[in-house]
């Protein structure tokens, strides 16, 4: 279970990191369920479903209605849709 969990985890946070949208929206959920894994489990309780219902909702009809593209995020570097270069100057 515990490799399962970590499987998924790695790739949900994987997608996250490269900036696909339907990952940065299950990422958040996904991981309060593992930190509360050994306390309570999240997942099964009545406090998700709302949220795993709308979670779903959102991802289908951004999926389905329009062409979601986001930039991945880049570690110790500016965002690329960022309007300041690293150095401070601004872009052109």
């Amino acid at each position: 279970m515990w490799f399962f969990i970590g499987v998924v985890s790695g790739r949900i946070f994987d997608g996250y990191r490269q900036g696909h949208f339907q990952y940065m929206i299950i990422h958040p959920t996904w991981m309060i369920g593992v930190y509360e894994i050994l306390r309570l489990f999240y997942w099964g309780s009545s406090k998700y479903f709302p949220t795993f219902i709308c979670t779903v909702a959102i991802i289908v009809f951004m999926v389905r209605h329009r062409a979601v593209t986001t930039a991945p995020i880049a570690r110790r570097g500016v965002h690329p849709m960022a309007p300041v270069a690293v150095g401070g100057q601004p872009r052109r």
